[in-house]
């Protein structure tokens, strides 16, 4: 699979862990960060692209960042697939309102993984092809941007 993917966690051994997960699901090309603070300036630079973000959603600026990546055009269509641990303090709801596409708990099933994350991608794939329904995109547009007018 061609695909690439950012993982963002504070927990050396929780991004080591996923690279590795990710590699078996045959994703090669996967980056791993320990902030979203970190990857932000690469994004915006556009020295960074991906197909799919991969966050821990209990990261400091965590939703800022979701919300400042959804703001780049370049960007909007690349999924956010959110992980929240048992103590994550972090609302989901929250950040979904930004732009958060799924989100999957920790410690998670590893199937489960991996059909959110091909789910994602291949919607991003008919998005970016023309391929998905009108209806899919314009809810999540409109989904989007009342999150981002609720936060305001």
């Amino acid at each position: 699979m061609l695909n690439s993917i950012i993982v963002i966690d504070g927990s050396q051994f929780a991004r080591n862990s996923l690279e590795i997960i990710l590699a078996g699901f045959g994703y090669k090309n996967v980056r791993g960060y320990q902030r979203a603070s970190d990857v932000l300036p690469e994004i915006i630079d556009g020295t960074l692209t991906a197909d799919l973000i991969l966050m821990d959603l209990d990261l400091p600026g965590g939703i800022g960042f979701c919300a400042s990546v959804k703001s780049l055009p370049q960007w909007q269509h690349v999924p956010i697939l959110a992980m929240q641990g048992p103590d994550c303090s972090t609302s989901l709801t929250e950040a979904m309102l930004v732009g958060v596409n799924d989100y999957i708990r920790k410690p998670f099933e590893r199937p489960e993984l991996r059909i959110r994350i091909k789910n994602q991608l291949q919607l991003r794939s008919e998005i970016t092809h023309g391929r998905a329904p009108v209806s899919q995109v314009a809810a999540a547009a409109s989904h989007r941007q009342q999150g981002q007018t609720a936060l305001r």
